[in-house]
């Protein structure tokens, strides 16, 4: 939706459906997250502050319609940890190919879950989970079978591009994983 306004009260419109009708069928199992806009920051932060107040369980922020690296963001990050919400970062973004073209819909579903690989990279080496450690980020149908690759991969970076540099991080990513990242699988038998 081009109209900030209007992308505004279509997100707030969907995030009262979720929190009056369809999280109010069966609270205990059900939870459909409410959306975060990425019209601005402050609009962001007021909107997960009304979604806790509702009583949702955390909210989805569109990672790839923003730049993770402005710690600017670091008010919705505060803003989460002060509500108790985790941020959720779903798939559907990273990538060039166009899903609905059906030459690259396959290709599309098929890396889809991997492109969270940036969004988790710039949150650990951006700073912001230590800045935060209260923080929970939870990569949404992001797939597991290919994060032991990546962690191993983001702990060997650490040591060469981090650890010599006094304004790096100094948390070991796979630490900064451990305490403050979940990620979510659907069909994946290399997941366990």
């Amino acid at each position: 939706i081009a109209d900030p306004e209007h992308k505004k009260a279509a997100i707030r419109a969907w995030n009262d459906w979720a929190a009056e009708e369809f999280n109010s069928v069966a609270p205990e199992r059900l939870s459909a997250l409410p959306m975060l806009p990425t019209t601005s920051i402050a609009d962001a932060v007021a909107e997960l502050q009304r979604a806790a107040r509702q009583g949702h369980k955390g909210a989805i922020l569109h990672c790839y319609e923003v730049n993770l690296l402005e710690t600017e963001w670091d008010r919705l990050w505060a803003a989460a940890v002060e509500v108790d919400l985790p941020i959720s970062f779903h798939i559907g973004g990273g990538t060039r190919l166009n899903p609905v073209e059906l030459r690259q819909r396959a290709a599309f579903a098929a890396i889809a879950p991997m492109q969270m690989d940036e969004p988790l990279a710039v949150m650990i080496y951006g700073g912001a989970l230590e800045r935060f450690p209260g923080l929970r980020i939870v990569l949404g149908e992001s797939g597991v079978g290919w994060l032991p690759y990546f962690i191993a991969r983001m702990d060997a970076t650490f040591e060469k591009h981090c650890r010599p540099y006094p304004e790096a991080i100094k948390t070991l990513p796979s630490e900064l994983f451990r305490r403050q990242i979940w990620a979510t699988f659907e069909e994946e038998p290399l997941g366990a």
